[in-house]
């Protein structure tokens, strides 16, 4: 299968995976780090991340142009409350965690995607995605990687890869009709 539009060279494969399950890993232009699995020529689940200092730089302004575009749409304004609220935990929990454990922001990935196509979920995919994407993050460098998933079988699966959760906003507190919260997670390698 020929490369995506815009996608780069890959940068390294996958070591220790099944090659009929994991293809490689490759940076895309959407994101800085990602890991793909393939089933063939079928994309199956990626697992994709930024480094967490152009994350802080762009995402507020990102959640602003949608909270200005979408004033008068009440669900997407929900969303982009939440995200606003994440982003001010970042930029000081997340921050003030990071330099009491002596973390560079330089050396920190923000993992923004972790997906598994319909008919491969329940099959240990989310979980081998997580392991060879820290694996590779490890390689390039980097020393602590943050996430923030709001679907619990997402939040078991990080927890089970040794990710801790150090803030929670409840759904319903921004007019979410869901019983669940958005975690935010960190696991300092």
């Amino acid at each position: 299968m020929g490369r995506l539009e815009g996608q780069k060279e890959p940068v390294t494969s996958a070591a220790n995976v099944d090659p009929k399950a994991i293809g490689m890993i490759f940076c895309p232009a959407a994101s800085n780090l990602c890991i793909t699995g393939w089933v063939g020529n079928t994309p199956m689940a990626m697992s994709n991340a930024n480094y967490f200092s152009e994350h802080l730089k762009c995402f507020p302004g990102r959640i602003d142009v949608v909270a200005e575009e979408f004033a008068n749409d009440p669900g997407t304004l929900k969303f982009a409350h939440l995200q606003k609220d994440i982003s001010e935990f970042e930029l000081s929990t997340v921050l003030d965690i990071l330099e009491i454990e002596g973390i560079d922001v330089n050396n920190v990935a923000h993992r923004s995607g972790l997906m598994v196509l319909e008919e491969y979920s329940g099959k240990g995919y989310a979980k081998r995605m997580i392991m060879e994407s820290d694996r590779y993050l490890r390689s390039q460098d980097i020393e602590a990687v943050v996430v923030s998933p709001s679907w619990e079988g997402s939040r078991n699966i990080f927890l089970s890869q040794g990710y801790k959760i150090i803030g929670k906003f409840q759904l319903k507190d921004y007019g979410i009709n869901l019983d669940d919260y958005n975690s935010y997670m960190i696991k300092i390698f």
